[in-house]
């Protein structure tokens, strides 16, 4: 399955969320732009493989029929938003930070911090086209990683930094 997923590309388009936008009488930010991203990428600096798809702007899997395209996006969908197993849960606490490397982090805004108030700024850099487990491997020469195959060293010193000092997972 997985050498499956890293063979297939996907359409990601903007144009739902600019229409939506639109429709609510609210800012676009930008024109929307529809591109074709590898359903599994590399991550430039760790090399750590990961699913690369969004329900809110993956719209299908390119080359295979319909029926197979929505079958496959729904279980990696479900897969991510589910699977406990890949999930952080950030508790607010006074004077919390919380950042995330968006190539690699599907995230989620989660109302759970009344009576506070969060402020939130979102620092968004361009960032490179991704790349799929062969271009990065035909690139650098290097195997692409699977979360399971990082050295033990490598593994300690990501989990250690995952979450912020106080913060409390669920």
């Amino acid at each position: 399955m997985q050498a499956y997923l890293e063979s297939l590309t996907a359409l990601h388009s903007a144009v739902a969320q600019a229409e939506g936008s639109r429709a609510a009488g609210l800012h676009v930010r930008r024109e929307p732009i529809e591109t074709v991203h590898p359903v599994i990428r590399v991550h430039p600096v760790t090399g750590w493989k990961s699913v690369y798809v969004n329900p809110g702007f993956t719209r299908r899997i390119l080359g295979v029929p319909k029926p197979e395209s929505d079958s496959i996006l729904n279980f990696l969908f479900h897969q991510v938003a589910e699977n406990v197993d890949f999930q952080v849960r950030f508790h607010w606490e006074p004077n919390s930070i919380a950042f995330w490397d968006n190539r690699f982090v599907t995230h989620t805004a989660t109302f759970d911090f009344w009576p506070q108030t969060r402020h939130a700024l979102r620092a968004t850099p361009h960032g490179e086209k991704p790349e799929s487990v062969e271009d990065y491997e035909s690139r650098t020469g290097r195997v692409a990683k699977d979360r399971k195959s990082g050295s033990s060293k490598e593994s300690r010193f990501l989990n250690r930094r995952r979450v912020c000092p106080g913060t409390r997972i669920q």
